[in-house]
């Protein structure tokens, strides 16, 4: 049997949900652009919100004090409504968490956002890795290599060893290569390069395969390469080899710089070379070709042979003996260059034009989208936009932040991004400091550990800052 509606009751549904439309319609409207309806004073009252966004669940969220709301389970945000024009001190807590507070600021009409919010441990979960006992042995350096691994340096008397750290494991392994003189990761962060100590004070150059947790010499210079220049055969020595680097593209090649600032295309199946670039200072092989400074202090660009070369800045760099440093985003082609005086020069791309930036600069990273950069000496941290902020705080393309300036008692070390791109953590010789970089109401910076630490990384897999000191490498857990 059919239910139908009589025609007097259709007319009187579609009376009444058009009255109900027209009676919500302005307090949805009114909801909408930030205006509170006032049933009791019968007034409009035009509000604001806050949004924020944590990196745990079940953070609660204070305003001036009073609980207001509790984050959500999956999107972990929380949106609190109707708030009227004005300061408040905003704070999200959990239980065994630090806390975030700020002073923000509430306008009619705007939600202002606060969606990176990251809240430490108390007492984070720390592990010893590894520990020496020997007074004669210390740890000289801790690097983060590809996946789950990181390579470490370890002398003893005048001997230096090379070990591996797997992350995933904590496992340490002695390569067994000894005398070690220095190391560079290719690339991909799965080979490394090896320079040892030999005889009559020359070097030996290696190259070891450490991808799937094994280490693995796959090449190794000879004393005399052969290289091709002007048609003509010539020879090197290995000895008079000052710097080398991976080739980007393909890590069976190497660039060779010797001290006679001559650049050579090394092929390590061939054991062969080809003189590629004269007169360089310092360089550094990037994606699309070669960036390298002569020894005039221009900035030049070439292809991967040399074939094509174009100087890009006649600025002038301060030079030494020394290579300048090469500051490089795998994101894109923006590039950072300190110089032996300290200067910090910025080419966001070959085609732009070079952009001094700073003086007295230790060293500098680039964040891991490619929007901005920190540098930082032993007393601050700076940060400029490289691009317009699309979320809060809309920052600008050349605007500063200043993140940290000591007040004399402690000295910046060493700082990295988070790969959330939004937080850094730097290093001072006190303690270990995760900082946001929205100026919204003062930067906050939060202690993980009260350390006096030599080297430190962060490993994004296991969300992990790995420290270590003469005699101790420990983990620390952000989560």
């Amino acid at each position: 049997m059919k239910f139908a509606l009589s025609k007097t009751r259709r007319r009187i549904l579609l009376y009444g949900l058009t009255a109900l439309f027209l009676i919500a319609a302005p307090f949805v409207i009114f909801y909408s652009i930030g205006i509170f309806v006032d049933l009791r004073s019968r007034t409009l009252l035009p509000t604001g919100g806050i949004f924020v966004k944590t990196n745990v669940t079940g953070a609660k969220v204070f305003l001036n004090g009073a609980l207001a709301k509790e984050n959500s389970f999956l999107s972990r945000g929380a949106l609190l409504n109707d708030i009227t024009e004005g300061a408040y001190l905003l704070r999200v807590e959990k239980e065994r968490y630090q806390p975030w507070q700020k002073k923000v600021v509430v306008k009619n009409g705007t939600v202002s956002e606060f969606r990176n919010i990251f809240l430490i441990p108390q007492e984070p979960a720390e592990t010893t890795v590894f520990q020496i006992t020997s007074p004669a042995m210390a740890i000289k350096t801790i690097d983060p290599a590809a996946g789950a691994s990181a390579v470490i340096t370890i002398s003893e008397n005048e001997d230096t060893r090379l070990f591996l750290l797997d992350t995933a494991t904590n496992q340490i392994t002695n390569t067994d290569v000894r005398h070690v003189l220095e190391t560079a990761l290719s690339p991909t962060k799965q080979k490394l390069l090896i320079k040892t100590f030999a005889k009559e004070n020359n070097a030996n150059w290696t190259v070891a395969d450490i991808s799937n947790d094994e280490f693995r010499i796959i090449a190794s210079l000879p004393q005399r390469i052969s290289y091709f220049a002007n048609n003509a055969a010539k020879t090197i020595l290995l000895k008079t080899i000052k710097k080398i680097s991976f080739h980007p593209l393909d890590e069976n090649k190497l660039y060779l710089q010797d001290n006679q600032t001559n650049l050579f295309l090394y092929d390590t199946a061939s054991q062969t070379a080809n003189l590629v670039i004269s007169n360089v200072n310092s360089f550094f092989p990037a994606q699309n070709g070669i960036f390298f400074l002569d020894k005039n202090g221009f900035l030049a660009f070439s292809d991967f042979l040399g074939k094509q070369i174009t100087v890009l800045d006649k600025k002038g760099f301060f030079l030494t003996n020394v290579p300048s440093k090469f500051i490089s985003s795998p994101a894109s082609s923006a590039l950072g260059i300190i110089d032996q005086g300290g200067g910090l020069f910025f080419l966001s791309d070959p085609a732009e034009e070079l952009r001094m930036l700073a003086h007295d600069t230790a060293n500098a990273a680039i964040s891991p989208f490619s929007d901005k950069i920190a540098y930082w000496n032993r007393q601050e941290i700076n940060i400029l936009w490289l691009k317009d902020s699309k979320e809060s705080p809309f920052e600008k393309s050349g605007d500063i932040t200043a993140v940290f300036k000591t007040d004399g008692k402690e000295t910046i070390r060493d700082a990295v991004w988070l790969d959330d791109n939004v937080h850094l953590l730097y290093l001072t010789d006190k303690r270990i400091v995760l900082s946001e970089i929205d100026p919204r109401g003062g930067i906050l910076a939060s202690t993980v550990i009260d350390v006096n630490a030599n080297h430190f990384f962060y490993d994004p897999n296991g969300k992990k800052i790995y420290w270590a000191n003469k005699n101790l490498i420990r983990s620390i857990s952000l989560e």
